[in-house]
Formats: C-alpha cells, structure tokens, sequence
C-alpha cells in the first residue's frame, strides 16, 4: 500500500476511534455502534473491557473485504450462517447481517455483552436485518462450541494479540474446524511479528492450514501492509 494511502487510511479509521459513536458506510446504508472510551464512559468501562470496546483499523479492512470478497471468489455472505469470536463492538458480525448473511453468533467475553446487544438493536431497521437472526453469546476460548451451529464459516478480528491466550485461541479455532464449521477467515494487525507466527505455527501443530490471502483480494483503499487476513481450514488426511 502506496504511503499517502496509508495515511489516508489511518486517518478515516482513527478518527472515529476517540468518539462514542462509531460509523461506517455499508451499501445497504451507515453502521452506527456505540463505543466505551475510558474517559467518558469510566462507569461502564471499569477497566473490565479490555480491548473489545472501541472498533479497531483491523475491523476497515475486514468489512471492505466481506464486501467484495464474493467477486474476489473466495467467500459468498448473503444465506451464510456465521459465527464470529471477538466479537467487541459487533462491527463485523454485523456488517455480515447487513450485506445478506442469515444469521450470526456474535461471541466475546460477558462484560461485552450487554454492548452487543446494544449496537445489534441500533442498527436492525436501518441496516435490514432480523434482529430474530442475530444471536450473543459468552465465549471463553478454548474447547467450548456456542448454541447456534452447525456454521457455515467463522470469523473473527483482530484476535492475535500479545496479550491474549493465543493457545487457547487456536485450541478454539481447531475445535470449530472439527465438524462445526468448514473454514475460518481471521483479520489482525501484525503489532508484534512474532506473535503473529507463533500463532500460525500453534494453528498448524492442531492439524489446521493457515494461508494469508493475497492483496489483491482486499480493497485497496483497505490493505495496509501491517494488517493481514487468514484462512484456516483442517487438514483432512
């Protein structure tokens, strides 16, 4: 990605970062979540929230992909039922819902939840969605399989950080892989290298294939060289 695009980028996607309310243009109109910053919501953030309360430039750059990834052909949204891990703020999983999928779990640590299910009702009428269709659960990473599969793919942003378990995050991804889901696409920002290899080889020792997909898959106005997307799938024998 060109520097001056880069800059532009990083503009559009941190200006909305320091504000309560988050919005992003979707075809089918804008998406409006609510965000907790430290300092204006000190109250309900109660420094339990971790990283999970703001929408990050992962997130850009995952959306714009899930908008043209059926051209790109490597996925098709509209009639998929999605599962998605991390899923903070709910921008992704609910982008989904709006560009035509059937329905989504969205997943994140019980904090969090009540913000989902916030940012879920807001956007229904105005995106398109069922609210019927979208479904929030409490997820530790780990072993456990949420209510609502069999899916069709799993999701999930911005997940591959130094200071989570990515132990018990691939353990997860390997146990959807197992009958509960055919594929997994992951989107992180590559703050620390080695973090993010470390994760690809803890993905790959559980019998899963880790490919980063091209960027010529992504928009370019969204493919910064530090934020990258992932597609795991289990190796069958």
């Amino acid at each position: 990605m060109k520097a001056m695009e880069t800059l532009q980028f990083q503009a559009e996607a941190r200006s909305t970062a320091s504000t309560e309310f988050f919005e992003m243009p979707l075809p089918q109109g804008t998406m409006k979540l609510r965000q907790l910053m430290k300092s204006a919501d000190l109250d309900e953030y109660d420094g339990k929230l971790g990283t999970g309360s703001t929408v990050w430039d992962s997130a850009w750059v995952m959306v714009r992909w899930l908008e043209r990834c059926e051209a790109a052909g490597e996925l098709q949204i509209p009639g998929l039922r999605i599962l998605e891990l991390g899923s903070g703020t709910g921008v992704v999983g609910l982008a989904a819902m709006a560009l035509g999928a059937q329905s989504v779990v969205l997943t994140d640590f019980e904090p969090l939840l009540f913000l989902l299910r916030e940012n879920a009702e807001r956007n229904a009428s105005s995106l398109g969605y069922d609210l019927e269709q979208v479904a929030v659960s409490d997820l530790a990473w780990g072993s456990s399989i949420p209510e609502g599969g069999p899916w069709d793919v799993v999701i999930a942003c911005d997940v591959v950080v130094p200071i989570f378990d990515s132990e018990a995050l691939a353990d997860q991804f390997a146990t959807l892989l197992d009958g509960h889901a055919p594929v997994c696409y992951m989107t992180y920002e590559e703050r620390n290298a080695e973090c993010g290899r470390r994760f690809v080889c803890l993905c790959e020792e559980r019998g899963m294939e880790v490919i980063e997909l091209a960027r010529e898959q992504l928009d370019p106005k969204y493919s910064p060289d530090d934020i990258k997307i992932l597609r795991l799938r289990k190796i069958v024998a």
